[in-house]
């Protein structure tokens, strides 16, 4: 909300201080969608602030001077332009500096043209908006071709012998990849106030003259509150933004303050699980599991409660109640891996069935148990 706001703020500035001459004078508006649009002006006398000239009201040069010195450069152009006895105010760009060769734009505006503080040509703003090999088709107020070229612009008017996009870039010798048609004059407002942002500023100081009536005082003071009110409110839109953001973000830290510190006590715990984990697990690769022995009793679980298995003088030693003490001897003797299985002490009656201790051995060597004191021994 706040940033359509200013972009709206900043649209009405632009039709304060943006004005139109082609075919004949305009003034920048906005219509019922807060678009930009052109309305004919009716006072062409008051000095404007940024006017911006169709193709028809000035000439426009590339010229190549073999200087690559920027001092020198600039001392041969304007002895080329006291030389040239030319009507209307030359403006000259400089696009490329080499080391044995310069390129120097030039656009000189008509006399007859209002006065302005700064007068863009069109042609350089539309060529703002496209690539190399993409060229503008203008059939609005008056028609042209406008493209870019090595930082260069290329535009000329429509005309009997160039009247299309391909005999236009075969003038200049420049590839054609694409052509943009503008045909409304709302694509040629819009492509325009394009090209006008995207204009380098420091192209503007080019275009800078000094207006005749400088020091009209009615002028000076009508601008400079404009630009007051600007920046003040642009000063309060600001401050109010960048307020509510900061008043936002504190009630949402303040809301997820629980949810941050849950996560960084699950986080804490996560870590010191993961340390005692890999504690165990260092401690576990030092011994041996064996598993055959489980493979023995995997039987007995079901009908036998076994209380302890033991690991004593090379034999495994159960002990445990069943409801009878002889069928668990009977099926551990039953398992081939089983050797020498007997009862170690008599079995005992007792409330729920017999007590029993049940020893035995394995009889194969991927079976064997070695202890983790034998093993530590060996080593």
């Amino acid at each position: 909300m706040i940033n359509n706001n200013i972009k709206l703020l900043l649209k009405k500035w632009l039709c304060k201080v943006v004005a139109f001459y082609t075919d004949q004078p305009y003034q920048l508006v906005l219509d019922q969608h807060q678009q930009f649009a052109l309305k004919p002006a009716s006072n062409n006398e008051e000095t404007k602030w940024l006017l911006i000239v169709g193709r028809q009201h000035y000439n426009e040069q590339l010229s190549t001077y073999p200087i690559g010195n920027k001092k020198e450069l600039k001392q041969l152009i304007a002895i080329d332009l006291k030389n040239t006895e030319q009507q209307g105010i030359t403006h000259t760009l400089v696009t490329q500096i080499e080391a044995e060769q310069s390129q120097v734009m030039q656009w000189r505006f008509a006399e007859y043209l209002p006065k302005a503080w700064i007068t863009l040509p069109e042609s350089l703003l539309l060529s703002q908006t496209v690539t190399n090999g993409e060229v503008i088709s203008n059939q609005v107020k008056t028609a042209s071709f406008v493209t870019k070229h090595q930082n260069n612009v290329c535009s000329l008017l429509v005309s009997k012998l160039i009247n299309s996009p391909d005999r236009f870039t075969s003038m200049f010798g420049i590839p054609l990849k694409k052509v943009i048609s503008v045909d409304t004059e709302q694509e040629y407002t819009a492509r325009i106030i394009k090209g006008l942002y995207a204009l380098p500023k420091q192209y503007l100081q080019t275009f800078f003259s000094l207006p005749n009536n400088v020091f009209n005082k009615r002028i000076a003071l009508r601008y400079s509150g404009l630009f007051a009110g600007l920046f003040v409110t642009y000063a309060l839109l600001t401050s109010t933004y960048l307020f509510y953001k900061t008043y936002q973000l504190e009630n949402q830290l303040e809301t997820n303050k629980s949810s941050v510190n849950t996560a960084l006590n699950t986080l804490n715990a996560y870590l010191t699980s993961s340390e005692t984990l890999q504690q165990r697990q260092q401690l576990l690769q030092q011994f041996s599991i064996t598993s055959p022995v489980f493979l023995v009793i995997s039987d007995l679980f079901e009908n036998t409660q076994l209380s302890s298995i033991s690991w004593q003088e090379g034999r495994f030693v159960l002990r445990g109640k069943a409801n009878r003490a002889t069928d668990v001897l009977a099926t551990i003797m039953k398992d081939k891996r089983v050797e020498d299985a007997r009862f170690d002490y008599p079995s005992r009656k007792e409330r729920g069935g017999e007590s029993f201790v049940i020893s035995f051995m394995l009889n194969t060597h991927d079976d064997q148990v070695t202890s983790f004191a034998s093993n530590q021994e060996g080593k």
